[in-house]
C-alpha cells in the first residue's frame, strides 16, 4: 500500500500583497523611497499571517529602501529577519549572508560581518553553484 503524498503546494502572493508590492515597486523606481517605506509598514502589520513568498518579497523590498536610504542598522536587521523565513531559497540565503556580512563590515562589526561571512562558506563554498560568489566571500574575509 502506498502513502499518497501530493507535493507542496508552492506559496502564492495574494492579491492585496501584490497589489501593495507592485505600489511599492512603482515608488521605488521613482525615487520616492520614504513612501515605499510606508507602504510596506502597513503590510508588515500583517507580517506572520504572510506567506513564505510574501515575507520574503517584502522584506526585499525592505532591503532595498534601507540600502538606499542608508540606514545601515536597519538593514541589518531586516537581512537578519529574512534568514528565519521559513523555507528560505539557496540563492537568497547566500545572498543574504553575504549582504550581512558586507553591512556588518561597513559598520565597523568585523566579527559579525566574518561569522556571516564564514556561515556562507560552510552553507555554499562546496556547491558549484556558488564557484563564483565564493572568490568574493574569501576577498570579504580577507579584508577583514
Amino acid at each position: 500500500m502506498s502513502e499518497n503524498t501530493e507535493p507542496e503546494e508552492t506559496p502564492r502572493m495574494s492579491q492585496a500583497t501584490f497589489s501593495v508590492t507592485q505600489q511599492v515597486q512603482e515608488l521605488q523606481l521613482n525615487g520616492e523611497w520614504l513612501a515605499s517605506l510606508e507602504a510596506m509598514n502597513r503590510l508588515y502589520n500583517n507580517f506572520e499571517q504572510l506567506n513564505s513568498l510574501e515575507q520574503v518579497t517584502l522584506l526585499n523590498f525592505y532591503t532595498n529602501a534601507l540600502i538606499q536610504l542608508k540606514m545601515w542598522q536597519e538593514a541589518i536587521s531586516v537581512f537578519t529577519l529574512m534568514l528565519t523565513v521559513p523555507d528560505l531559497r539557496s540563492d537568497l540565503n547566500a545572498r543574504t549572508l553575504i549582504a550581512l556580512g558586507q553591512l556588518h563590515s561597513r559598520e565597523n562589526e568585523p566579527e559579525a560581518a566574518r561569522a556571516y561571512l564564514e556561515e556562507w562558506l560552510i552553507m555554499h563554498g562546496d556547491q558549484p553553484e556558488y564557484a563564483d560568489q565564493q572568490a568574493r566571500v574569501e576577498e570579504l574575509l580577507s579584508e577583514l
